[in-house]
């Protein structure tokens, strides 16, 4: 596992407590998204970037736009999904395919983590509901890692 798998596991693990700790007025992933630049900082800009370019790939997710969900990722992001790894474009457009096509993300919480953002989410498609945490690391203006848990 890289260092910053473990920087995004150690946030998602101390934040875990916090899951339920959410806006009063929780905001739909398919509102306007801004367009991510460099690596996400501690800066409010980097965060705000960086919440952007995960809005619009939520955002995309609703639309079930293949094409923006895979602009928003690097050529060699990493998913974590519950455990199970996989990379590239094939494998993840694989994933959006057999597994989010028709379904629709609600955005809880958003909170700056460890090179990216963190999000707690509630995922429908169909008759499935999941509460899931997702913590992203962002580089070069792209998602490069993408760490998913149940809640």
């Amino acid at each position: 596992m890289t260092s910053s798998a473990l920087s995004v596991l150690a946030a998602l693990l101390a934040t875990a407590a916090f899951a339920g700790c959410g806006d009063d007025d929780p905001t739909d992933a398919a509102s306007p998204a801004a367009t991510a630049g460099p690596k996400a900082s501690a800066s409010p800009t980097g965060e705000a970037r960086a919440g952007g370019l995960v809005r619009q790939h939520l955002a995309a997710v609703g639309r079930n736009d293949l094409d923006a969900y895979l602009a928003a990722v690097a050529e060699r992001t990493r998913f974590d999904i519950g455990g199970r790894e996989f990379g590239g474009r094939n494998a993840i457009t694989d994933f959006f395919e057999g597994e989010l096509s028709g379904g629709r993300y609600e955005v809880l919480r958003e909170r700056p983590s460890t090179g990216g953002v963190t999000f707690d989410l509630n995922f429908r498609r169909g008759g499935l509901f999941e509460e899931l945490t997702y913590a992203y690391i962002i580089e070069g203006g792209h998602i490069s890692e993408l760490v998913a848990r149940y809640r």
